[in-house]
């Protein structure tokens, strides 16, 4: 019994002294849809936020579990966890950019989750899905 007593004293003064300390694992605030199909013309963003305690890290990743790279004048990568494909002449269509699975990650201290796996799809207005 007085082992338990000074454990106790002993947890609530390691939270006195450090405050708060609570940790909750990502959640999504908004996952990305399954598919997104869109025009060269018009461009695309594919939104995902999640949130959690602290603050989660969010990125994007390939069907291969690669991490996404931002590719200047195609794709590029927001801090709010958004993957915005921009519009493209249809000479700039690369396959592995605009025929490709994604999957969105957030991850803290206290975990990792994967979205829904998204199939992207980009063509041309003369270009039929």
């Amino acid at each position: 019994m007085l082992c338990q007593v000074v454990f106790l004293t002993l947890c609530w003064k390691v939270g006195l002294i450090y405050g708060d300390i609570s940790v909750r694992g990502p959640s999504f605030e908004y996952e990305p849809p399954s598919r997104v199909d869109f025009d060269n013309s018009t461009g695309a963003v594919v939104r995902c936020s999640a949130k959690g305690q602290p603050i989660p890290d969010i990125w994007w990743e390939t069907k291969n579990g690669s991490a996404v790279r931002e590719i200047p004048g195609l794709q590029h990568l927001r801090p709010d966890g958004s993957m915005v494909f921009a519009p493209f002449a249809p000479i700039q269509y690369r396959r592995e950019v605009h025929d490709a699975n994604y999957r969105c990650v957030a991850a803290n201290v206290a975990g990792r989750i994967g979205s829904r796996e998204v199939k992207i799809r980009a063509g041309d207005k003369t270009f039929h899905f």
